[in-house]
């Protein structure tokens, strides 16, 4: 769990603006949260419950993830109901889904519908990253697990290289990707 933890550590040493968006963790939250959490997710809410893109006055803070905010647990959670939703509403309406959404799907990152989540299900897919297309359905199996996710996460922040096809810049202690 050393790269999620780097990662968390690198933002609040090189992007403090964006750390202040970093939310502080409560164990009591994890304990109660309704899904499995893989090793990989309990240790990122052990570090932040999540993170806001935007401070109280509306600033800009930057985010961890390109295209995504992580989410609180409160947030996880009420992004699981609303991809379960949204999946009732499409097959009521007779309509087939390619990838369906699955109850074992933990999300824990996103924006407007789409998210990265932890695939829970049991099997030798479990505990691995895949995407969350609101449209499009799952793009499975992107890192075997969470720890794999922000180990190429922290070499791009380090390095400034390329991770999910945008690359990290930090001016003014906020981080934002390009």
């Amino acid at each position: 769990m050393q790269d999620i933890e780097a990662v968390i550590r690198w933002v609040e040493t090189n992007a403090t603006k964006t750390a202040t968006g970093l939310a502080i963790p409560n164990p009591a939250n994890i304990a109660a949260f309704d899904h499995p959490l893989s090793e990989g997710l309990r240790e990122l809410y052990r570090l932040a419950d999540g993170a806001s893109a935007f401070g109280p006055d509306d600033e800009f803070l930057g985010t961890v993830l390109p295209y995504a905010y992580l989410y609180s647990l409160a947030d996880s959670d009420a992004e699981w109901h609303n991809a379960r939703d949204a999946q009732d509403v499409v097959t009521r309406a007779g309509f087939l889904v390619n990838d369906p959404f699955h109850a074992e799907y933990v999300p824990f990152a996103g924006l407007d519908g789409n998210f990265y989540f932890v695939d829970m299900r049991a099997g030798e897919q479990q505990g691995s990253v895949g995407w969350w297309d609101g449209v499009e359905g799952a793009e499975m199996s992107r890192w075997t697990n969470v720890e794999h996710m922000f180990g190429e996460l922290l070499v791009a922040l380090e390095s400034g290289t390329a991770f999910e096809n945008a690359t990290p810049m930090v001016s003014a202690g906020v981080v934002d990707w390009t």
